[in-house]
């Protein structure tokens, strides 16, 4: 438990992970066309951003070249920040993880930037967080 509240004493940004909504989105009554629906929350609460290597590597979106950063999002293991489908679990490539806050002495560029969620870090038998590899398009 010592592990997890030195984890938890650095995770001073705050972020929110949202998952696409289901179903149909409301009328947009000045277009006539339907929006997408809100996103679900699974997790807003306290967080940890660390980028793993300096090198951005290069992708090629619809003719596009882009610089794609990875990132590492550390968030609690349990906690308040969960909504009841966040305990659930958290789906890789589905959902979003945004910053929203980003401690005083920390990165002020990183508040309101977004990063997919890619994939889980190596599960361990001690784990001190949830570490989730995630991707930004730059």
């Amino acid at each position: 438990m010592r592990g997890q509240a030195a984890a938890l004493a650095m995770m001073q940004d705050t972020c929110e992970i949202t998952v696409p909504g289901a179903g149909r989105g409301p009328l947009n009554p000045d277009t006539g066309q339907r929006e997408a629906p809100a996103p679900v929350t699974l997790y807003s609460g306290p967080c940890r951003v660390r980028q793993p290597n300096l090198a951005a590597a290069e992708a090629d979106a619809a003719g596009q070249a882009l610089a794609v950063s990875d990132r590492i999002v550390s968030i609690p293991l349990a906690g308040d920040g969960y909504t009841e489908q966040g305990r659930a679990g958290i789906p890789a490539r589905k959902a979003t993880v945004r910053i929203v806050t980003v401690n005083p002495t920390g990165d002020p560029e990183l508040a309101g930037r977004s990063f997919s969620y890619e994939a889980p870090m190596a599960q361990q038998s001690y784990p001190t967080a949830r570490r989730m590899r995630c991707k930004e398009a730059e």
